[in-house]
């Protein structure tokens, strides 16, 4: 819980709110990621795997589900673009499991706060963006095989 609460300060000093409220501000969302990608300590503990999958299974809903077009993710930069939602989360929810044998319940509630964060983002408020595209920059794990649906 330490280490999120320092993550968000540091996260929320790193760049100006959006001009006007309604406004998508997409180099700050690509600004938030990058920072969360070059912390040093990535997530090891089950809490921050449980975390880590719910923050990925939000962004998959929203790639595949229709909140995002196209353009908006494209929009919040190529690594982000190009990363395998789902095959993030299911990494994550492997290393959870492998661990702890435990209902998803948990997993669902965090995705489903992590959707609130992202949905406000784009609804034009800059702070549940910080923690967002930063938690998803933290939690990007560089070699993770995608899938595929074919």
């Amino acid at each position: 819980m330490i280490r999120q609460l320092a993550v968000i300060a540091v996260l929320a000093s790193a760049v100006p709110l959006a001009a006007s409220e309604g406004d998508v501000d997409y180099a700050a969302a690509q600004t938030f990621y990058e920072a969360g990608k070059a912390r040093s300590v990535k997530p090891q503990a089950l809490e921050e795997f449980l975390l880590c999958a719910a923050y990925w299974d939000a962004h998959f809903k929203a790639q595949h589900g229709g909140m995002l077009t196209l353009e908006d993710d494209q929009a919040l930069g190529e690594d982000l673009f190009e990363v395998d939602a789902r095959a993030q989360s299911i990494a994550y929810r492997m290393m959870y499991d492998k661990q702890i044998d435990l209902e998803d319940e948990r997993l669902w509630q965090l995705s489903w706060d992590a959707s609130k964060e992202r949905d406000a983002f784009f609804a034009g408020e800059q702070a549940p963006g910080e923690r967002y595209f930063g938690m998803l920059g933290w939690c990007k794990l560089d070699e993770v095989e995608p899938i595929d649906d074919e």
